[in-house]
């Protein structure tokens, strides 16, 4: 089946995608108001480099897997090394 092509995002699209992507809209309910598809909502928000939620801080992230490798070795009964 070929892709469909649709026409670029309009100046207007773009300011309603992003009033209703800061009201936290889903990618579906975006793209239903506007006649997109989500996947097409979802590719636009991330070429204009768009997170849904925030990031955990780096901290976090090591702290997450120090509680990990801790589970594993608790599991493995002290192999995992």
């Amino acid at each position: 089946m070929p892709r469909e092509y649709r026409e670029p995002w309009t100046s207007a699209e773009r300011t309603k995608f992003r009033e209703l992507f800061d009201r936290g809209f889903s990618a579906a309910a975006i793209g239903a108001e506007l006649g997109r598809t989500k996947n097409a909502v979802i590719g636009f928000w991330t070429k204009c480099g768009l997170f849904r939620r925030e990031l955990p801080p780096v901290e976090n992230l090591f702290d997450r897997l120090q509680r990990l490798h801790d589970r594993m070795d608790a599991l493995l009964g002290g192999r995992n090394e």
